[in-house]
């Protein structure tokens, strides 16, 4: 376990065990933990989502630059084979190790093209996958709220039915 995440749970606790001290009743005790819990765990919510929507941005910078690579290395694979195709019937002879070279260049360069699609493809797995868990976090945050929200209300209601109370006595 990371000093992070035991940090975050100690953080938890601390602030769980503040807040059952500070209730006066149990039912205070009960509704003031589970504010503060969710009030915490929207908290680490928003930094895991703001740590992922980070990852996201870097990834697609990285992909942005493997698609340069790719454009420039269609580019060149395009030039070696129009290279490759030329024929110089007096310079045959003469170029052969050149053509020779160039077609090994072009048999890497493919090589390193698969290669590159495969590693575009992977990131748009990764990047789709983000996109999915930064959907899923953005609804526990989003019924987290409204679960404060519900709170608060009651909380008022019982406010409102105690002060009823006092003006009734």
């Amino acid at each position: 376990m990371t000093s992070g995440a035991k940090m975050r749970k100690l953080l938890i606790v601390c602030l769980c065990s503040v807040a059952l001290m500070s209730c006066e009743s149990r039912d205070d005790q009960t509704d003031g933990a589970e504010t503060v819990e969710a009030k915490v765990l929207i908290s680490l919510i928003k930094g895991d989502l703001d740590k992922t929507k980070r990852e996201l941005t870097g990834l697609k910078q990285e992909l942005q630059g493997v698609m340069e690579v790719q454009n420039e290395l269609a580019e060149q694979v395009k030039q070696l084979e129009a290279a490759d195709q030329e024929e110089i019937p007096t310079a045959a002879e003469v170029a052969g190790p050149d053509i020779k070279k160039f077609v090994a260049q072009l048999n890497e360069q493919r090589q390193n093209l698969g290669r590159l699609e495969s590693r575009i493809k992977q990131l748009y797995t990764v990047v789709g996958n983000l996109r999915t868990s930064i959907t899923e976090q953005q609804a526990a945050i989003d019924e987290l709220l409204n679960i404060l929200e519900e709170q608060a209300v009651v909380e008022e209601q019982e406010e409102n039915i105690e002060q009823q109370d006092e003006i009734d006595f």
